[in-house]
């Protein structure tokens, strides 16, 4: 059966929606067939016990996940879903190959539009470059959902890869992960499921602002609350595992704590501590950093920040963005952070007209 599983079949990116459209998928092995429904059945049980070939289990969790995320989530197909489109078209980029690289978008258009029937049909175009195909895939969701959870770092991997050329920095890289190279590999390729922030309370895209945007950029409406006051700390151990490394970076940041800080204690920046840690993506990456802002309220980046950072609520995302002044006033796009004090939209003007927002033209 381990054989089975690890045909390259269960790893290409235009299978997925083979075996999800299929009325009743047959895998048939020389003379002996069975359903595709019981192998996975039996991979569920085989996988608990053994070393069942991961792929073929992030085969039946992508399925799976088309049901469980997007049927049965609250609101049905709507902005409740759009939270886990960016995730689940992670998982399908970080555990399947594809012989070219724009197929991770192409090969998945049949089940996005048969979740969702109303949107324009995106065009397939090979004569564009994957960095292309990405940016205006991501232009697409972006129009098409009112929100920016597709928006992505390229974050700096440690495995050698080399960047995909003439990608926005807002733009996720949907190349497929080496799958050759292990777990680790397919986890830097995963985007975390979304925290359940509302930094800017639900807020929308600005739609007439997104569509002044020009190739190679996107323009958002927003607001600036802060910028990164004290530098990162070094890189930290996620997971508490190492007291008295967190303890000397909090110093480090301007937070003297005690050794029982680590303890949650309600009212406290200790308590924030760890609701901010499990509001950031540390997924795939084995390090989060300390910061302290210009209003000297705590934050946490799973990548380093500068000094001087915009810290920037962007109307569409849950969640505080870091920006990193470019030139000609564009922006790059840095990643997401938690910060306390705005994770609920306190910082945010709910009942503001978007056209008063700053405009910000990331790059």
């Amino acid at each position: 059966m381990t054989s089975v599983a690890s045909n390259e079949w269960f790893r290409r990116v235009w299978t997925v929606q083979e075996a999800y459209f299929a009325r009743e998928a047959i895998l048939v092995l020389g003379r002996s067939q069975c359903s595709y429904s019981a192998l996975q059945s039996y991979s569920q049980w085989y996988g608990d016990i053994t070393l069942f070939p991961g792929v073929f289990r992030a085969r039946g969790l992508i399925l799976d996940y088309l049901v469980t995320a997007f049927e049965k989530s609250p609101g049905g197909r709507t902005r409740d879903a759009f939270r886990f489109l960016p995730h689940w078209l992670s998982l399908v980029r970080s555990s399947n190959l594809a012989a070219d690289q724009r197929d991770t978008v192409y090969g998945v258009l049949g089940i996005i539009t048969s979740y969702w029937p109303q949107w324009p049909q995106f065009p397939v175009e090979y004569k564009l470059s994957p960095a292309q195909v990405y940016e205006r895939f991501t232009k697409y969701i972006v129009r098409q959902t009112g929100t920016l959870n597709m928006l992505e770092p390229q974050y700096e991997e440690k495995d050698g890869s080399t960047p995909l050329e003439g990608l926005p920095s807002w733009v996720p890289d949907m190349r497929c992960a080496k799958v050759q190279d292990g777990i680790s590999a397919m986890n830097a390729k995963t985007v975390s499921l979304p925290a359940l922030t509302r930094a800017t309370t639900g807020s929308a895209v600005d739609m007439p602002t997104l569509a002044q945007s020009g190739d190679g950029e996107i323009r958002l409406r927003g607001k600036l609350i802060a910028t990164v006051g004290s530098p990162s700390s070094r890189e930290l151990s996620h997971g508490f595992k190492a007291l008295e490394e967190w303890m000397t970076a909090l110093a480090d940041a301007g937070l003297d704590f005690p050794a029982r800080a680590f303890l949650p204690i309600p009212g406290t920046k200790t308590n924030i501590l760890g609701q901010l840690i499990d509001s950031v993506d540390v997924n795939g990456r084995a390090a989060v950093v300390l910061f302290l802002t210009s209003h000297n309220r705590l934050g946490v980046a799973p990548f380093n920040v500068r000094r001087g950072d915009y810290l920037v609520l962007l109307a569409g995302l849950d969640c505080p963005a870091v920006l990193r002044a470019g030139r000609g006033g564009t922006h790059t796009f840095v990643g997401r952070v938690a910060i306390e004090g705005v994770m609920d939209g306190e910082a945010w003007d709910a009942g503001k007209d978007p056209s008063d927002l700053d405009m910000f033209v990331l790059v």
